[in-house]
Formats: structure tokens, sequence, C-alpha cells
């Protein structure tokens, strides 16, 4: 959660998510198939008004880091509930 960093930043890359705090979101396989497993996402911070910009970032990151294709269904959850399960390409 803390980039992106300078180099990125020059290069235009940019966040959607929250800044501060040093916790970083926990991702959990929730249960694991053949095409796609499950994951899913406790995030640190409230989701609900999260834009979906920042949801796509939190979905994709997670995907892509768990299988080189991303494809994964992810539950993103935080404090204040939890948002429908989503896919990268979605």
């Amino acid at each position: 959660l803390a980039g992106p960093g300078p180099e990125e930043a020059a290069a235009g890359a940019t966040t959607a998510l929250p800044r501060g705090g040093t916790r970083a979101p926990r991702v959990e396989t929730e249960r694991s198939g053949p095409s796609a497993p499950a994951l899913r996402i406790k995030a640190p911070f409230p989701v609900g008004n999260l834009p979906e910009t920042a949801v796509r970032q939190l979905v994709c990151t997670a995907a892509y880091a768990h299988h080189p294709t991303g494809r994964a269904e992810v539950t993103v959850a935080g404090p204040d509930g939890t948002l429908p399960a989503a896919r990268c390409e979605d």
C-alpha cells in the first residue's frame, strides 16, 4: 500500500488505495479449484466506499500474485463489511 514509489510515480503510476497505516492487507486462500482458486483479502481499512479502481487494484494484484494468469475469484473484506467476489478480468 506504500506505492507507487518515486520511479513508478515519475512513470505515471498512481494508486486509488488509502494512504497511511502500517498494516498490509492479508490474503487467504478460501478454496482451490483447477480453473480459478478463491482468495479473500482482509483489509485493515473500510472497503465499502473504495473507488472501483482501488478495488480492482487489490483484486488484480492478489490474483496475479497468486497465479501467473491472474485467474482467481477475489473477495475484499474490511472492518465495515465484504464486497462481492470479483475477478481481474471482470
